[in-house]
This record gives structure tokens, C-alpha cells and sequence, in this order.
């Protein structure tokens, strides 16, 4: 039973952090525009998987390794193809300064490795955590994306949880918290945006109103 249930652990770690990315890598692959990916934020994932990879090399967590690993992979995939279409202008600063932060600890003391990069998972989810709700259009965000990620904040938890693996618990509190926010506020406000956007032509009247084919398909 104990090897049934690590083997389906194994299998939701490998397939909701792998293809968390697998979508955006296909699409720069098939020649996608790039210029709405952030240049830091890809580094910034370079810095932190690597990373994750020494903080679960260290406490001995295999299974969480090699999926950091694979998901590492697909992370730095995605970076190679967009690196090659964006400027670097500035934007190596600041991963610069969290890779020089992160050794630091791997030198000095390594048992805040863990709950400094969990923390470096807020920093990452936290702000479209909050943006969600009060940005004009949720449209370009992906549901799927952020479903994977509150699967891996899961699976996360429930294998750092019993062994007290700190830097998976808090990774696992923040993606979860993260995507039930995001998701949320994408089943919530994206029913009420087509609606307002409907009403306002009908108060301003110099636009006819929606067919009712066209509320059904917005609804």
C-alpha cells in the first residue's frame, strides 16, 4: 500500500509540475510572441529551481527531487526559447542578487534555505494572487495553469507535511492559497465582466443592444 500510494504521489508531482509550463513552452515553440513574459521572472525560476534541487538534495526528499528536476527541464526550456526573441537590459539585476542571497545561505546556514525559498514562492504568487481581483480582464489568464498549481501545492503538502520538509510545507501553503485565489476570482469575475461589459451600451443607447444568441454565448 505504502509503495501504491509514493508510485501516485510520484505521478501527480511529475504531471502537475511539468505541464504547469508545457503549454507556454508549445506555443514559443510554434513561434508564440514572447514580449508579455517577464525577462525576470524567467531568470528568477532559473535561480530558484536549481535551487529547490540542492534545498531536496540536502533534506534527502528524492521523490520531490527528481520532480523539481523534470519541472526544471521544461523552466529552463522555456527561458532558452524566450531569452532568444527579449532584451536583457536591467532585468538580470535582481536574480542576480537572489541567486547571491540564496548561496549565502547554502554557506552560512542551510536549514533557512528552505524557508526562504518558500518564501521566494510568495513573491512569485502572491501578486497575481491579489491582481486578480482588481485587474480590468481576467481573460489571458489560464485556468488549467493555475488548477496544475494548486494540484502540485497539494501533493506538495502531503509529502512535506509527515516528515516536516519546512520549505515544501511553505511552497505547498502559498501555492495552494495562491491558486484558490486566482481560480476563484477567475470562476467569479469571469461571469461578470461579459455581463457589465453588456450593460454598458444598453445605458449609454447609442449601441443596440446584445442578441439573445449573444447572451447565451457570453453566459
Amino acid at each position: 500500500m505504502h509503495l501504491l500510494v509514493s508510485t501516485l504521489l510520484f505521478c501527480l508531482f511529475t504531471v502537475s509540475g511539468v505541464l504547469l509550463y508545457v503549454p507556454q513552452l508549445v506555443l514559443l515553440a510554434r513561434g508564440g510572441d514572447a514580449s508579455a513574459l517577464s525577462v525576470s521572472s524567467l531568470l528568477s525560476g532559473v535561480v530558484n529551481y536549481a535551487a529547490w534541487d540542492v534545498y531536496l538534495g540536502l533534506s534527502h526528499a528524492w521523490m520531490l527531487l527528481v520532480t523539481n528536476t523534470l519541472s526544471l527541464v521544461v523552466w529552463y526550456a522555456l527561458t532558452a526559447l524566450a531569452l532568444r526573441r527579449l532584451p536583457l537590459t536591467g532585468a538580470c539585476l535582481a536574480p542576480l542578487a537572489w541567486l547571491a542571497l540564496l548561496v549565502a545561505l547554502v554557506l552560512v546556514d542551510r536549514s533557512l534555505l528552505g524557508p526562504v525559498l518558500g518564501f521566494g514562492s510568495l513573491l512569485t504568487v502572491a501578486p497575481q494572487a491579489i491582481s486578480v481581483w482588481t485587474v480590468p480582464s481576467v481573460a489571458g489568464l489560464s485556468p488549467t495553469t493555475w488548477t496544475l498549481l494548486a494540484v502540485q501545492g497539494v501533493a506538495w503538502l502531503v509529502q512535506s507535511l509527515p516528515t516536516g520538509l519546512v520549505g515544501g510545507i511553505v511552497y505547498g501553503v502559498v501555492a495552494s492559497a495562491g491558486s484558490a485565489s486566482v481560480l476563484s476570482a477567475l470562476a467569479l469575475r469571469g461571469r461578470a465582466i461579459p455581463a457589465v461589459a453588456d450593460v454598458v451600451p444598453r445605458v449609454r443607447g447609442d449601441l443596440p443592444a446584445p442578441a439573445t444568441t449573444d447572451l447565451t454565448l457570453a453566459s
